[in-house]
């Protein structure tokens, strides 16, 4: 099973981001400078800027997983039958089980129409996926094997709030640039019966600067205004190719870039990077890692 961890920084830029598979040293220092200025001034009002990085520190222990949100003071600690939701500011946790967590998600999927819509509306979405192997790369003194990632995405039969949210959504293309080892994704290990998911990559887990992920957030994002708009078919075309096993093996750095289209596409040309470093194995000395330290308080 796994016993891996690692440190990742994700950032999302409104535009072109310059950045290469060994840059993850500076990015780290620059992301751990945030969260520790953030630290010191708890009482300042986290401002939205771009562009945005996001320190977190990931652990995979034989079945449970640890996420730590430096910048948000959040650890989530995945077992198979609870999660613990961690406050590292205020030494609290929560505890619910999983059986909770699938009752929330059999309850149906959260929609993207808000009540506060007057011309609630649909879209037909088209998604496209094609990849392909390139050269082999050396990051951080590991072998990695790289690959080139070309999605679609098209908007069609718009009608109500949908014609103002999909306006610039109507025909976007991009690529996703990985280099990757030759070994799973911890995720993916931990849950055997899970299956790599290539969209999974468009939507990482970023949180804006430490604000709460929350559709209110969102919609304080320049291209994001979700009011009323749900999506009305979903089509996914992917070349039968191997190379999208790329999106199951274990990544070290990966680029999405969003590219101006014939039909307007995204103005804004918005970057997503996630890179990946100080990665080590565990041993059963980490296995505290997991468990909530005993100052911690449960809340309801």
């Amino acid at each position: 099973m796994t016993a891996v961890a690692f440190d990742q920084v994700d950032i999302f830029a409104m535009g072109q981001y310059a950045s290469s598979p060994g840059d993850f040293a500076k990015e780290f220092a620059d992301a751990a400078a945030l969260a520790a200025e953030r630290a010191a001034n708890p009482s300042k009002a986290p401002a939205l800027t771009f562009p945005t990085k996001t320190l977190q520190h990931f652990a995979y222990w034989h079945g449970e997983s640890r996420v730590e949100n430096v910048l948000s003071h959040q650890v989530v600690i995945t077992k198979p039958a609870e999660i613990e939701i961690l406050d590292t500011a205020k030494k609290t946790y929560r505890r619910i089980t999983t059986r909770e967590v699938l009752t929330v998600l059999k309850a149906g999927s959260l929609p993207l129409t808000s009540s506060r819509s007057k011309q609630p509306g649909k879209v037909d979405l088209t998604l496209g996926i094609d990849a392909s192997a390139t050269d082999s790369v050396s990051v951080a003194g590991a072998a990695a094997k790289g690959y080139t990632v070309v999605f679609t995405a098209k908007a069609e039969n718009a009608t109500g709030s949908c014609i103002r949210f999909f306006a610039r959504l109507v025909d976007v293309r991009g690529t996703i640039t990985s280099d990757v080892l030759d070994r799973p994704e911890p995720a993916a290990q931990a849950n055997p019966g899970a299956q790599p998911n290539p969209l999974a990559v468009l939507f990482m887990p970023l949180n804006f600067s430490g604000l709460p992920f929350t559709p209110e957030n969102l919609r304080r994002l320049p291209f994001f205004d979700p009011a009323g708009c749900a999506l009305n078919a979903l089509t996914l075309r992917m070349k039968d190719v191997p190379n999208l096993l790329a999106f199951g093996e274990f990544y070290l750095y990966r680029r999405v870039e969003f590219l101006p289209a014939a039909n307007g596409g995204v103005a804004s040309r918005p970057t997503i990077v996630s890179e990946r470093g100080n990665v080590r194995g565990l041993t059963d000395a980490d296995a505290v890692l997991f468990e909530v330290p005993g100052d911690y308080t449960l809340v309801e």
